[in-house]
């Protein structure tokens, strides 16, 4: 059993699911060991990659007039986002982050690691 049923209830939660049974089947199919005996590093390892793939997919949405970095980066310097969907969910994501060049990293990160991105200019 976990050392504290509400921090892993409120893990669970922050993940967008709902019961450990849910949890522990996301845990396998992401790589993580599903385990409810977890260190802080892995709970925030494990937020950290579903806040990455939720960005990817938002970005798959997309119609890819302009990459992820350059709308990371046009919210980062309070510019006007081209009006989209997807961008405007960019934007509301990253207003619950505090460190924004922190989200800029996973952005650059994401970048160079997936080829779902367009590279046209906006």
């Amino acid at each position: 059993m976990p050392r504290n049923i509400e921090t892993i209830s409120s893990h669970i939660g922050s993940l967008g699911l709902h019961t450990i049974e849910e949890y522990q089947n996301w845990c396998v199919r992401n790589g993580f060991n599903n385990s409810l005996n977890k260190s802080g590093y892995q709970l925030e390892s494990e937020r950290q990659h579903a806040q990455e793939k939720y960005v990817q997919e938002l970005i798959k949405q997309c119609n890819r007039k302009i990459t992820l970095k350059q709308v990371i980066e046009l919210i980062k310097n309070k510019e006007k986002v081209p009006p989209h969907p997807v961008y405007s969910r960019i934007e509301k994501l990253a207003d619950f982050i505090l460190d924004k060049d922190e989200f800029l990293k996973m952005a650059s990160f994401l970048e160079k690691k997936t080829k779902i991105l367009d590279r046209k200019k906006i």
